[in-house]
């Protein structure tokens, strides 16, 4: 929990049911400045778009934030000291955007969609930018009795002043600079009552004492309207850091559209959330050491805007990939087998619920050779699953690969045989006695020791790809072992036999 003299910065998503890794990005980057400097770090839910914002999407919106670590400290799960924490809750606008209008500051337009579609039309046969007309501005009392009087509503528009430039010190591109003129006078508050984007944060940003606002650089062109709502309510103005895009590898921001996944599809996919944390903390920021490896710990620590770069960054699945790989690689075992049970669960390969003594024991023997085989927990079943069950659709073809192809079926019969023979005969089922057994009938035969343990692999596994197949024999034990190679090398002779 931070202090009160920190900074105080917030996340402000819409609870749609998707939240894709460029949003990520910034929650993590406001995340790491608060954490990292004493800050106070504020989850406010903009809810408004009634239609896709559900209780459910909330719900997915947390879960996947916390699962990736990023805590908060106010929001609607845990209340604090400036909520409400959901837009729809809060109230207030209609008084601040009637001191703006009792101020000057503001005025009511009763323009109709109609008549602004045609004066946008004009501006641009005039080869002039669309703003707004200001055909309300100045409108005398009597003339908007006779608009009401119409049946027209009014909506509120904030009112730009003329020949001045907007500008700030952006966190991250330095000196940032708008023309007012061209910018318009802009609603601020619909007919209805409901409050637009930019006057609702300013509002919510002030009353939650909000003192760096972190956000995608597509809202460079709204900050300026937000820096003359707080001038003219002599509200303090918070600090902007804008944020370039995340983009995808055909150089387009990261949109669901076009294919972006959601947080929990990662973690679905096998994905941790320390690789993913990783990754995004890399994207678009470095860190003064120049580590690649970093915890959420050190960044906390390292994180500055001012190591933010100004240009896009790519996002690369195959980076991910990566990374996570090196993560499996790097865990405790006894997290790696908490972290695979429930791939391995989904995939009916183990029972549902707390694994057995058994089940980690046999875990705690494979999985450390797995690991060096997986890009995600994902990947690992479908690498273990010929420890739990037979090879399905074992015949002759999964024997006719490119390590084999100088040996028929006859020859590789006879291998099978003579290596079930071999380790049939062996006092202790260690991975040297396996070897040394399998090295002796590979001399003997007169086959190159690859040759032999592939025929033995596909044999036990049905694969061609597994984690090494010794210390495999060693878990599935003598019975299993001799069971599987019996079948397999009936098989081979029967077929050897016909050619």
């Amino acid at each position: 929990m931070a202090s009160g003299d920190g900074p105080r910065l917030r996340m402000a998503p819409s609870p749609t049911g998707f939240l894709q890794l460029g949003n990520v990005r910034t929650f993590l980057f406001d995340y790491l400045y608060a954490r990292g400097h004493d800050g106070a770090l504020v989850l406010r839910i903009e809810d408004t778009d009634a239609e896709r914002s559900t209780p459910e999407a909330e719900a997915y919106l947390v879960d996947a934030l916390h699962w990736l670590g990023i805590q908060w400290d106010e929001g609607p799960d845990i209340g604090g000291a400036h909520g409400p924490y959901r837009q729809t809750e809060r109230t207030g606008y209609r008084e601040v955007a009637a001191r703006l209008t009792e101020t000057g500051h503001a005025y009511e337009c009763f323009c109709t969609r109609e008549e602004l579609e045609q004066d946008r039309r004009q501006q641009q046969e005039r080869g002039e930018a669309p703003r707004y007309s200001g055909r309300c501005y100045g409108l005398s009392e009597e003339q908007r009795a006779r608009l009401r009087a119409e049946g027209r509503e009014a909506s509120i528009r904030f009112h730009v002043p003329t020949g001045r430039s907007i500008s700030w010190n952006d966190r991250v591109y330095g000196h940032t600079s708008f023309e007012g003129d061209a910018l318009g006078d802009f609603v601020i508050l619909r007919p209805n009552g409901l409050p637009i984007y930019n006057f609702a944060n300013v509002v919510d940003d002030h009353e939650q004492e909000i003192t760096i606002v972190v956000r995608g650089q597509q809202h460079l062109s709204n900050t300026p309207l937000q820096i003359l709502l707080y001038e003219a309510l002599d509200w303090s103005i918070p600090e902007f850091a804008h944020l370039p895009d995340v983009l995808d590898q055909n150089r387009q921001r990261l949109a669901k559209r076009r294919g972006a996944k959601g947080v929990t599809e990662y973690r679905e996919e096998g994905y941790l959330p320390e690789a993913v944390v990783n990754v995004l903390a890399l994207l678009g920021w470095s860190p003064p050491g120049g580590e690649e490896f970093l915890s959420l710990d050190d960044l906390c620590r390292q994180f500055s805007f001012d190591r933010v770069q100004r240009s896009n960054a790519a996002f690369d699945p195959a980076r991910l990939d990566w990374f996570n790989g090196q993560y499996i690689r790097r865990m405790p075992l006894t997290d790696l087998i908490v972290a695979a049970a429930p791939f391995l669960q989904r995939t009916g390969l183990v029972p549902t619920g707390a694994l057995s003594e058994e089940e980690r024991a046999r875990l705690s023997r494979i999985l450390p050779h797995v690991r060096e085989r997986v890009r995600t927990l994902a990947e690992i079943p479908s690498m273990v699953e010929f420890l739990y069950r037979d090879p399905s659709g074992l015949g002759v073809d999964s024997f006719q690969v490119k390590d084999l192809k100088r040996r028929d079926l006859a020859q590789t019969s006879e291998a099978l045989e003579a290596v079930q023979d071999a380790v049939d005969r062996l006092e202790e089922w260690t991975p040297e006695a396996l070897l040394a057994a399998m090295d002796g009938v590979a001399v003997r035969l007169d086959w190159r020791r690859g040759e032999l343990l592939m025929a033995v692999r596909i044999a036990i596994t049905g694969k061609t790809v597994t984690p090494p197949l010794i210390e495999s024999l060693e878990v599935l034990g003598r019975a299993v072992t001799m069971a599987r190679l019996e079948r397999a090398r009936r098989a081979l002779a029967v077929v050897g036999a016909d050619v």
